[in-house]
């Protein structure tokens, strides 16, 4: 039974460590020591801080700040002036100062704004009477028209009637009436062209 005498070089089951995984496992591990001692003794460990210092001395402090671009309220409103000749101000707002719902910002001078008023409104008046003197007086033509339109219808119907009475009559007074049929025709056609 030479079998007993063997020595087994590694059990069965388990696993050997070789010489070099021992060497690697010490390794890292004595690195993660060094590194938290390092971390803990850089760290927790006091710093001196260098702190800026000034004697203090009294006086005004002034701080200025040099910018350029555009300043916009945040609440503004355009106002717009009447469209008046020549405003006179009587009242203005002072400048920069915030203005209040209700607030008077700027007062025109009331007295020539109702004169101006009143020059218009004159005005206004005479045109309305020169129009209302214009219809009456286009009227009146238009009756005119009318009445002579009626007078010269008439004067053809009597013409005609005459001329009928042509074959009673002589010759001469029937030419004599022809004519005049053509007379009262040639106003008639006048007329018409003058009423509207």
């Amino acid at each position: 039974m030479a079998s007993k005498d063997l020595k087994l070089k590694q059990r069965l089951g388990r696993q050997a460590w070789s010489g070099r995984k021992k060497v690697a496992v010490w390794i890292v591990t004595a690195g993660a020591f060094s590194g938290v001692a390092w971390a803990t003794w850089h760290y927790t460990g006091n710093t001196p801080v260098d702190v800026a210092v000034a004697r203090v001395r009294k006086g005004d402090f002034v701080i200025s700040i040099k910018a350029r671009g555009e300043i916009r309220s945040t609440h503004s409103a355009t106002i717009v002036a009447p469209q008046v000749p020549d405003p006179r101000i009587v009242h203005l707002a002072e400048a920069g100062k915030p203005v209040k719902r209700g607030e008077v910002v700027i007062q025109f001078d009331a007295v020539q704004q109702e004169q101006n008023y009143l020059d218009k409104s004159t005005g206004v008046r005479s045109v309305d009477s020169e129009i209302v003197q214009l219809q009456a007086s286009q009227k009146m033509e238009d009756e005119s028209d009318r009445i002579n339109l009626l007078q010269s219808q008439y004067n053809v119907e009597r013409a005609k009637l005459e001329a009928g009475k042509a074959e009673i009559l002589s010759e001469i007074e029937g030419a004599k009436d022809r004519i005049d049929v053509g007379v009262a025709e040639g106003d008639l056609g006048r007329v018409p062209a003058a009423v509207p």
